[in-house]
């Protein structure tokens, strides 16, 4: 139940977001059902006897992308989900000038970059947010 409410929390924080960034209402749900359906993953490695700490689990391995990322959107795959939202879903942590999905991927990469109420972004990305039009 602990991580359904993180999931939750998260996606709530990337609709935020977008909407403070001006994003249109329809965006906005985007976002949010981007996030929720990252965590897909997560939950099917959980129920298969991961632990919150194993490595499968962890926000990015050492090749970029984390485990549960690639079982989200392999699911989203099968069930036919849009490019879109898989692209999104894949490279949420990074920030993308560009490219399918990057406001949206963007919008969880600034929920996920988001400590104790402080985005911790690096110069370029904090420049790029801005000229993209978000709101930090």
């Amino acid at each position: 139940q602990q991580e359904v409410e993180q999931i939750l929390i998260k996606a709530g924080q990337a609709r935020s977001y977008a909407r403070n960034s001006g994003f249109n209402r329809v965006l906005q749900d985007q976002v949010f059902v981007a996030a929720l359906l990252s965590g897909f993953g997560r939950l099917v490695l959980l129920q298969n006897g991961r632990a919150s700490g194993d490595a499968e689990l962890m926000e990015v391995n050492p090749t970029g992308r984390s485990s549960y990322l690639a079982v989200s959107a392999f699911l989203l795959t099968l069930w036919g989900f849009e490019d879109w939202v898989i692209t999104a879903v894949l490279n949420q942590y990074g920030w993308q000038a560009s490219g399918l999905g990057a406001q949206i991927s963007n919008c969880l990469y600034l929920a996920h970059s988001q400590q104790s109420g402080v985005i911790k972004l690096n110069a370029s990305e904090r420049q790029q947010a801005l000229q993209a039009g978000f709101v930090l």
